[in-house]
């Protein structure tokens, strides 16, 4: 992710932060569709329009012949991939068929981790409608978020000329461990003063770039103790899963935050809770100043 905010409810909030990271850049890891790394026996699909035009040939960039395509009578079409182990997908990308002027307008995506119960990719509660394309060659990307699956449908629901698709997928696999390493927040971290921003500051002081895990003196403080929409936002320049945050209190006095919750964002402007079981999760209340790390499930992300 490439934004985190802390939304703190706070006894006092004085916060530092550290993130660690389980691999960088995840929307530009391509799971290899387009490279075929994904062999032509994972990819099914619910129907072909010919024998020139099977699921296989849904790859990103294949220009060997037509892409995949629907038969014309398949009134529920879909591509569908297996990527033979849990993985946690980032962003999907699509193209139309490089052959003639057939693709698909706007798609839904589904996701399962047995192959046989499928739920919907929704945001905001909704089902999420994907815009598609508009000619035959262009790569129409797009993230998503919280997605942890074993097999991906691409369902199509507008199309001109034909449903015919080529995609790909973004993401990492899902580890047992999370192999963590900083990414750059603490004091003399490699995360720029620029990159930190908050709701509000106590004063100078208290600025948000005060917000670093280990600086001796002071930590970021909101201008009030009593707003608990109050947040600490920090842009890590690329995007990453996150596995884990580490906070302290105030180096100086016995002023902490007593327990807070986590957003994540890709653009800034569109951030999501981090959840546990589908519910919220309020991380753990911190009793004192010292150091603590609290590891976040990436079977949540």
């Amino acid at each position: 992710m490439s934004q985190i905010n802390l939304e703190l409810c706070f006894h006092r909030a004085f916060l530092a932060v550290l993130v660690h990271l389980a691999t960088g850049a995840c929307v530009d890891l391509d799971l290899g569709l387009g490279t075929e790394t994904i062999p032509n026996s994972d990819i099914t699909s619910s129907s072909e329009q010919n024998a020139n035009t099977p699921a296989e040939h849904g790859r990103l960039n294949y220009t060997l012949g037509s892409s995949w395509c629907a038969g014309t009578t398949d009134t529920n079409p879909y591509l569908q991939i297996d990527l033979k182990s849990l993985h946690i997908i980032c962003a999907v990308s699509t193209q139309g068929n490089s052959q003639t002027d057939q693709w698909v307008k706007n798609y839904t995506l589904q996701i399962s981790t047995d192959g046989t119960a499928w739920v919907d990719y929704k945001e905001g509660g909704q089902v999420k409608f994907l815009r598609g394309n508009a000619d035959r060659n262009s790569e129409v990307k797009h993230v998503v978020y919280r997605v942890l699956t074993r097999y991906l449908r691409f369902l199509p629901q507008t199309h001109q000329g034909g449903v015919c698709m080529r995609t790909e997928v973004f993401g990492v696999k899902q580890e047992q461990t999370c192999k963590s390493a900083a990414i750059g927040l603490a004091f003399n971290g490699t995360i720029p003063d620029s990159s930190f921003s908050a709701s509000s500051s106590f004063s100078n002081s208290y600025r948000p770039s005060f917000g670093r895990l280990n600086r001796t003196n002071g930590g970021w403080g909101p201008k009030t103790t009593t707003n608990p929409a109050d947040y600490l936002q920090i842009d890590l320049l690329y995007e990453y899963v996150i596995c884990a945050v580490a906070t302290q209190g105030d180096n100086g006095v016995d002023e902490w935050t007593t327990n807070y919750k986590v957003q994540l964002s890709m653009d800034g402007i569109t951030f999501v809770t981090y959840q546990e079981s589908n519910v919220v999760k309020e991380l753990f209340r911190t009793k004192e100043r010292k150091y603590q790390l609290q590891l976040l499930s990436t079977q949540e992300y």
